[in-house]
């Protein structure tokens, strides 16, 4: 069988990927345009559902879990939730942590409504599916509001107790997604042992359990498993309860609370004194932006997390750069394996092969003894390609993501 394609039939299908790209955009052009249509403002919860199309209103009722209203007609719908909303609003705000509260207290105190300029649109949209918030288009400007009866009930809560779970949660989801990004992932027994332990509180698991589950929708950090928890970047989630299984030696790093904390906010950066020195090596010879190294930064530490082989993170580095000569290329894969045996990664429950070297020579990455390929040129990879990190996804759909 003849597997190459011949150049008509190559054009045919680039053309055809194109236009489903145009189509996809078309679609998101779409559902971003239905977040803002005309508002009147102050207005009721039963005016603004009413204009919310039958899947919309769906997503809220699944969100906030009403039972017994699926076969209910749109406008048969947007009533019944109107009525329920407003009574289920304060579980849903006590499920909030600081940024969606933040944003919550900064729409009322605004009389209602805030113009949404700079927000986050994903975010924006999990708040609105979960009828916490709604968008629209008011005096020409896109804005955030909320309708009188959700405002009322909000000045009805006791803000100090409020606020007080608000610092909980807080903190539940940030030692929560802490812990998926050292460990890769947990059963949700111990992430809640841990977080007892670390906060010094015991734990209500259903409250926990509603509490990261909006974390998961807001921030997308972090995903369900049938165990517990994981990583987003975690590509087989069993795979790796293995190889924790078949380490029943070595205990799970023991990080502080703080440590947890501050890798579990939005795209915690590898600060290490390995990468430090790798990125200071990198900027002597290359202009990089502040988003450059944070890339690179975010990638490497991906790349050793999937158990990607050296040559895997010398050819990301080839597709990134110009190698200016073989003795750089020596020094850089160097540098490469000293960041890989001091990165904390997934597979020996967060420790770094270094610390592990007096038990176990087997985790630390030894050079390559090879050769090393030269790029000839600094070709970027395309985003349709394979990504050098072993993965088998698109670069796009991986590191380049």
């Amino acid at each position: 069988m003849n597997d190459k394609i011949d150049s008509k039939t190559a054009i045919t299908l680039l053309n055809a990927l194109k236009s489903m790209q145009d189509d996809i955009r078309v679609l998101q052009d779409k559902r971003e345009d239905s977040l803002w249509s005309e508002v009147i403002i102050p207005c009721n919860l039963n005016d603004v559902l009413n204009n919310f199309k039958k899947d919309e209103l769906d997503l809220i009722r699944k969100n906030l879990a009403f039972k017994n209203l699926s076969s209910l007609k749109k406008q048969e719908l947007a009533t019944v939730l109107s009525g329920l909303i407003p009574i289920n609003y304060k579980s849903v705000l006590y499920s909030l942590d600081k940024e969606g509260y933040d944003l919550i207290k900064s729409i009322v105190i605004n009389s209602g409504v805030l113009v949404s300029e700079g927000l986050n649109t994903a975010k924006i949209q999990t708040l609105r599916g979960y009828g916490i918030i709604f968008t629209g288009l008011y005096n020409n400007q896109k804005v955030l509001f909320m309708p009188i009866e959700l405002i009322n009930a909000f000045n009805e809560l006791d803000i100090t107790v409020l606020e007080k779970t608000i610092t909980r949660n807080t903190e539940w989801i940030n030692i929560t997604q802490g812990m998926m990004y050292y460990y890769g992932t947990l059963d949700a027994w111990r992430v809640i042992k841990n977080v007892e332990k670390l906060t010094k509180c015991k734990v209500d698991i259903s409250e926990f359990v509603s509490v990261i589950s909006f974390a998961i929708d807001y921030y997308r950090q972090i995903q369900f498993t049938d165990h517990g928890y994981k990583d987003k970047r975690v590509l087989d989630d069993r795979a790796l309860i293995k190889e924790h299984n078949l380490k029943p030696d070595i205990d799970y790093y023991p990080f502080s609370k703080n440590q947890l904390i501050n890798a579990g906010k939005g795209y915690y950066i590898n600060d290490t004194p390995e990468m430090k020195a790798f990125i200071a090596f990198l900027q002597n010879s290359y202009d990089l932006s502040e988003n450059d190294v944070n890339k690179i930064a975010l990638d490497l530490t991906k790349m050793i997390n999937t158990n990607s082989e050296t040559m895997q993170m010398v050819e990301y580095m080839q597709s990134m750069f110009e190698i200016p000569s073989f003795q750089y290329l020596q020094v850089l894969t160097s540098k490469l394996m000293e960041l890989y045996n001091n990165t904390r990664q997934w597979a020996i429950k967060g420790h770094t092969p270094n610390e592990l070297f007096q038990e176990e020579k087997e985790y630390l990455k030894p050079l390559p003894s090879g050769p090393l390929n030269i790029p000839k040129s600094n070709k970027k990879v395309g985003r349709n390609e394979p990504c050098p990190c072993g993965s088998g996804k698109k670069y796009k759909k991986c590191c380049g993501g």
